[in-house]
């Protein structure tokens, strides 16, 4: 089995500072434009499994011709802002309700939960802890401890697997933990995305 991986954005969240920076290779990219561009991290995995939803995912949805409707399931990393985006959340359940489909299932830490509730819209909000594993029917997901902001929250990454093919996608984490290697033991990558902020 394969997974189709499309990055719906690969930038930090020094994004905004990009769009007027003055160096040589902002000012390419952004004369170049499309692809060239680097909008907030966020992977669409099998065109239904989307992880992260910055300000900038909607819009970078659209340009793929993706339907919000067609998005099952959010894996969230953490509750940064460049990751998680109230209004570009809202845009993916908007058309739900009219469309005779399930609420959005949305998983993330304690903190996404917590600013979950502020996104009116047909959605379910699931806790997720490091160590926990998630049966999302297709996919088979390894919640796994991120090293990012631990003072105010417990970041995540996660291993999508589905069948005989595992990705793990690890973006806004800096050198794993040991519980980090003890809950990957084993387990082998079909590939890797990795962004060490």
């Amino acid at each position: 089995t394969s997974m189709q991986l499309d990055f719906v954005g690969t930038g930090a969240a020094d994004y905004l500072q990009a769009l007027t920076c003055s160096c040589p290779i902002c000012r390419e990219a952004r004369q170049l434009a499309g692809r060239n561009l680097r909008t907030f991290s966020s992977l669409l995995i099998d065109g239904s499994l989307l992880i992260d939803c910055g300000p900038t995912a909607a819009w970078r949805l659209a340009e793929m011709h993706v339907r919000p409707e067609a998005i099952g399931h959010l894996l969230i990393t953490h509750a940064h802002s460049d990751h998680l985006d109230p209004e570009s959340l809202r845009s993916l359940t908007r058309g739900r309700a009219a469309a005779g489909l399930e609420p959005l299932q949305v998983w993330g830490n304690e903190a996404t939960v917590g600013k979950l509730a502020s996104v009116d819209g047909p959605l379910e909000a699931h806790e997720v802890h490091a160590g926990d594993q998630l049966d999302l029917g297709t996919w088979q997901v390894l919640a796994l401890p991120a090293r990012h902001d631990w003072a105010n929250q417990n970041s995540l990454t996660y291993v999508v697997s589905n069948g005989g093919t595992s990705v793990l996608y690890a973006t806004d984490t800096a050198w794993p933990e040991d519980l980090w290697w003890q809950l990957i033991d084993g387990r082998h990558l079909t590939g890797a995305v990795i962004e060490s902020t």
